[in-house]
């Protein structure tokens, strides 16, 4: 895989793309690149901030990528915790079955994906937004740390179909 050229880095550690440049990985590539090297206490390129998402509301959560573009997608990994994905204005709902992502080589299953809509209100009285994460994992069969982190990626969701998925990972779309 090419690495990517830090040409225009800021202060605060942010990662700049050059014109026309896009952080458009596979979900093998996430998966074997970053997310696995995330569990192994290996950071990579250093590209993908780990943050608690339910601390901010998806609208706040691209100010927080280390990569800055004009892309609508930001990539970030958690550490899952068991329990409600609630944030103060709403929370994160599965809307997708489980999917496998299968090594190109040998079809071998290496992590799976599903994709999380985020509802403003509680669940009773919620409103579907067009944001949506689709999340990245590791099952616990395939790898010893599995569940210490996710990785994700997310977007708003504008009128067209987005078939990107992520160690956990989330997916945005804007």
């Amino acid at each position: 895989m090419a690495r990517l050229s830090r040409a225009a880095e800021e202060e605060e550690g942010d990662l700049s793309l050059p014109v026309g440049f896009r952080f458009r990985p596979t979900d093998e590539e996430l998966v074997n690149y970053y997310l696995k090297n995330k569990l192994e206490g290996s950071h990579a390129e250093n590209i993908i901030d780990e943050i608690d998402i339910l601390k901010f509301e998806p609208w706040d959560l691209p100010d927080k990528s280390l990569i800055k573009s004009d892309d609508e997608n930001w990539f970030f990994f958690y550490k899952y915790k068991k329990g409600s994905r609630a944030t103060k204005e709403g929370f994160w709902k599965i809307t997708s079955k489980d999917r496998v992502i299968k090594a190109r080589d040998n079809r071998t299953v290496i992590a799976k994906k599903r994709i999380l809509t985020f509802y403003i209100g509680r669940v009773r009285k919620s409103t579907k937004t067009n944001w949506v994460i689709h999340e990245y994992y590791i099952p616990d069969d395939a790898h010893p740390n599995a569940k210490q982190v996710i990785m994700f990626s997310f977007s708003f969701f504008s009128f067209f179909f987005w078939f990107l998925f992520l160690f956990m990972v989330f997916v945005f779309q804007h």
